[in-house]
C-alpha cells in the first residue's frame, strides 16, 4: 500500500514538473507585468529564471530575468464576435428585463375607467419585455466593440 502511494507521488511529480515548464510555449502571447509595467508580448522562450518575449516577429528578441516579473498569464484565445454579441445581449436583455418588471410593477394599478387601464402586473410584464428587447440590443452591440480574451494565470515559483 504504501509502495504504491509512494510510486504515485513520484509519477505525479514527473508529470507536472513538465507540465509547468510548458505553461509557456514559443509563440504563446503572454501578458507580463514587469517592475510595475504591464505589456503583451510573444513568448520565444521560457527557462526557469529567464523568459525572452518578443513585440512582434518582426521585433527583435529582448530577455526578462523571471525573478523581475511579479505576473505572467498566457492567452488562451479570443472569443468571437457572435458569441461576444449574444453575451452582451443576455446581460442587457436581463438588466432591461428586470428595471422594467420592477418600474411597471411599483407604478401601481391605474384607476378603472382610465383610458387604457393596466394593472400594475400588465404594466410590468409590457415594460420588462419593451426593456428587454432594448437593453438586450444595446448590450449586444457594446459589447461587439469590446475586446474579449482568456488569460490563464502562470504560477512563477
Amino acid at each position: 500500500m504504501l509502495r504504491s502511494l509512494r510510486m504515485s507521488l513520484v509519477m505525479l511529480v514527473a508529470v507536472a514538473i513538465p507540465a509547468l515548464s510548458q505553461a509557456v510555449a514559443p509563440g504563446d502571447r503572454v501578458r507580463v507585468t514587469s517592475l510595475g509595467k504591464t505589456g503583451i508580448y510573444e513568448a520565444v522562450k521560457m527557462t526557469t529564471d529567464s523568459l525572452s518575449l518578443r513585440e512582434d516577429e518582426h521585433s527583435t528578441t529582448f530577455t526578462i530575468p523571471i525573478a523581475n516579473v511579479s505576473s505572467l498569464d498566457v492567452s488562451r484565445g479570443r472569443s468571437s464576435k457572435a458569441g461576444a454579441f449574444f453575451r452582451g445581449a443576455g446581460v442587457g436583455f436581463l438588466v432591461g428585463a428586470v428595471v422594467g418588471g420592477v418600474g411597471g410593477q411599483s407604478s401601481g394599478d391605474d384607476k378603472p375607467g382610465q383610458f387604457m387601464a393596466q394593472t400594475a402586473s400588465e404594466k410590468a410584464l409590457e415594460l420588462g419585455v419593451v426593456l428587454g428587447i432594448v437593453g438586450g440590443a444595446i448590450g449586444g452591440v457594446i459589447n461587439l466593440f469590446r475586446q474579449h480574451e482568456t488569460w490563464q494565470p502562470v504560477p512563477l515559483r
